[in-house]
């Protein structure tokens, strides 16, 4: 998925990606906050790839609406590109969290390897690197519904946990109707009540202590 969304990410002109980029950086924050990784994710993908695949039917005489459906595309990868990082490391068990980021961002810098040959396909076809774009878009944005949520919900802490980990929750489905308001609140069912701390001394000297969960 990394690697799909440096591919759809770095295949446009890097014209007008200054200040925005970083005021829609800003607005995935509440937007994570509110809706969820999953959906947000999920969201942003095939947003952009929808808007990717629709270009090939609007006449180039439009300007206005092809620059008004490939800035929508841009704006959707650029936050689909600020989110996985963010909902990948939530993702993996803390021992091998670091290890795992590192293996997604290889993938990434491959998709990057791979943008420009894909845009020169329009040497076969015109419409062929709209098309490879934006189904890989909107084909990584259907993945992202089978991965599990995370706001909320207390992150795995070792192998056995991340193996467990989003097993007890609702599938594709389940999870848009509920988001549509056909179920129960899936963030209040998988939550983790929340864990209390004591001090313990450490070696037998009172005036040190750790926190422990109790």
């Amino acid at each position: 998925m990394f690697m799909l969304i440096w591919v759809a990410t770095h295949s446009s002109t890097y014209s007008c990606r200054g200040w925005w980029k970083y005021q829609l950086y800003s607005l995935c924050i509440p937007m994570l906050d509110k809706w969820g990784r999953r959906p947000s994710l999920s969201l942003c993908l095939v947003l952009s790839g929808v808007s990717c695949v629709t270009m090939l039917f609007v006449p180039k005489s439009l300007l206005w609406l092809n620059i008004t459906l490939s800035m929508i595309g841009k704006f959707s990868i650029a936050a689909a590109f600020g989110t996985v990082y963010i909902y990948a490391a939530e993702l993996y068990p803390t021992p091998i969290r670091n290890v795992g980021i590192g293996v997604c961002s290889s993938f990434a810098r491959i998709g990057g390897i791979l943008s420009p040959f894909i845009a020169m396909l329009n040497v076969v076809a015109k419409p062929l690197p709209y098309v490879v774009f934006g189904l890989m878009s909107i084909f990584g944005g259907i993945l992202a519904l089978f991965l599990p949520e995370v706001l909320g919900i207390r992150l795995p802490e070792t192998i056995k946990e991340g193996e467990e980990f989003g097993k007890n929750q609702p599938g594709p489905l389940s999870f848009i109707f509920k988001r549509l308001g056909c179920g129960g609140n899936e963030q209040e069912e998988n939550r983790t009540p929340d864990v209390k701390y004591a001090m313990v001394p450490v070696n037998g000297a009172a005036s040190t202590g750790v926190d422990v969960p109790v």
